[in-house]
């Protein structure tokens, strides 16, 4: 009996089990279920830098801020600016893109019953050391129209050198490896380079001497003054009316022809003077100094006296002057004696 009896309590307290577990779901129907995810708060914000490090300088690494929000709530603070002054704070560079855009990449999802925000931002640093990234403080109102405020936790970023070793200073320079090498030349080799010195200082030698330059042998007075009688005709310039110069320089040629004639100093005496000289020498008979009288006055009045000679005069002076030359020069005979005429 007393069996039987415990059987039925068995059975009774399974039963009120079963009712209460029937009961306790029908409660639950209907209800709405309150947002869990990732917390069981109206906002949550989560900060992480990835890839994971270590990171040394230059580095490019990415900074993600996400942000698990109720869709009831409002959030009031701007993700973005508060994420870029922790990094500038903090010693960290945004790469930026190129295009002139901002660096920061913000995006927005939903998952199940929370709204995700999440921005991410490359950066990257050349100082070394500890980064310290600030919490991000965002402002929200929940549910009920309170304010609330959450923030990330702080973010630790060490930056390590790209130097290897414990000292980064550069090491002492090594002195040079000594390299025993003895310079050597056949004995040929000196014996050329030996004979090509002395052929070349024969060569510069000759090259410095001095030269014997050909010097034509001067002219005889008479061809001489003959020459110049042709050059000044070729000049034409009684053509252009210039007499006086014509007939001074035609006095100055037969002039200079005596005195290298006879060995005068012809050209600085006056006409009378030069008649005196020639006389007292003997060196021209009578018709030769009434003829160079002659030709020495007319040359005089076109130069002092302001007398321009005619056309016929002149060609009259340039004959005399001629055949002064012609009959005066030196005649040489075939024994090689000079006769003075």
């Amino acid at each position: 009996m007393n069996q039987a009896l415990s059987g039925h309590m068995r059975s009774a307290l399974l039963g009120v089990c079963v009712l209460l577990l029937i009961a306790s779901s029908w409660t639950g129907w209907g209800a709405e279920t309150p947002p869990i995810s990732p917390g069981s708060v109206d906002l949550e914000i989560k900060g992480r830098v990835e890839p994971p490090g270590p990171y040394s300088v230059g580095d490019r690494m990415r900074v993600v801020w996400e942000l698990y929000s109720d869709p009831r709530i409002k959030v009031e603070s701007d993700l973005t600016a508060a994420a870029l002054k922790s990094l500038q704070d903090a010693g960290l560079e945004p790469v930026d893109a190129g295009d002139g855009a901002s660096p920061a990449m913000l995006s927005n999802s939903k998952e199940k019953d929370r709204q995700i925000q999440r921005l991410s931002v490359p950066v990257t640093t050349f100082t070394t050391g500890v980064h310290r990234i600030a919490p991000v403080m965002v402002t929200y109102k929940d549910v009920k129209g309170a304010v609330q405020k959450v923030a990330t936790p702080e973010m630790v970023v060490p930056i390590l050198s790209t130097l290897s070793g414990a000292k980064p200073e550069p090491r002492p320079f090594k002195d040079p490896v000594p390299y025993p090498y003895r310079f050597s030349l056949p004995t040929w080799v000196w014996i050329v380079l030996a004979s090509v010195a002395v052929l070349g200082m024969i060569l510069f030698r000759r090259w410095r001497a001095p030269r014997l330059a050909f010097v034509a042998p001067p002219l005889p007075p008479h061809e001489e003054a003959t020459r110049r009688i042709e050059a000044l005709l070729a000049e034409g310039l009684v053509a252009v009316g210039q007499v006086k110069e014509f007939c001074d320089r035609l006095s100055d040629i037969l002039r200079d022809y005596l005195g290298k004639r006879y060995g005068l100093s012809s050209m600085g005496e006056t006409s009378h003077e030069l008649i005196l000289t020639m006389t007292s020498g003997n060196h021209l008979g009578p018709d030769q100094l009434s003829g160079l009288t002659q030709f020495l006055e007319e040359c005089d009045l076109a130069k002092f006296a302001r007398h321009t000679p005619s056309s016929t005069d002149l060609d009259g002076l340039v004959q005399t002057a001629r055949r002064m030359i012609d009959i005066t020069r030196p005649v040489v005979v075939p024994s090689g004696q000079e006769v003075k005429p």
